[in-house]
């Protein structure tokens, strides 16, 4: 069984662009870089807070998906979750896979 067998969401990999808006001044927008990529997310752990009379929620997940070129500055948005990228790695240097570490903080 192939580590591609697990694969079953699909996600899209996004990264921070700049444009010159119609003032003339530079706008940050996030570009579509890997679109629909077959990957699994599991969570890891999570946690509760209150920061500025909000509870928020910490938690961190991990991505597995083919090698790419994603970036620590990049996001990984899939099932309506918006997940920051902590870290990415390919696993002994195979090219066979990539684990990679993902943030989600949500304020109720």
């Amino acid at each position: 069984m192939a580590i591609t067998d697990f694969y079953k969401n699909k996600a899209n990999v996004e990264r921070p662009t700049r444009i010159e808006n119609s003032v003339g001044t530079w706008e940050e927008v996030w570009t579509v870089v890997h679109n629909d990529v077959a990957c699994c997310i599991q969570p890891r752990k999570g946690y509760e807070f209150v920061a500025h009379d909000k509870v928020q929620s910490d938690t961190t997940h991990v991505m597995y998906c083919d090698v790419m070129e994603i970036r620590p500055s990049d996001r990984i948005v899939a099932e309506g979750i918006t997940f920051d990228v902590l870290d990415g790695r390919d696993i002994d240097f195979l090219g066979r896979f990539l684990t990679i570490d993902l943030k989600n903080v949500v304020t109720n």
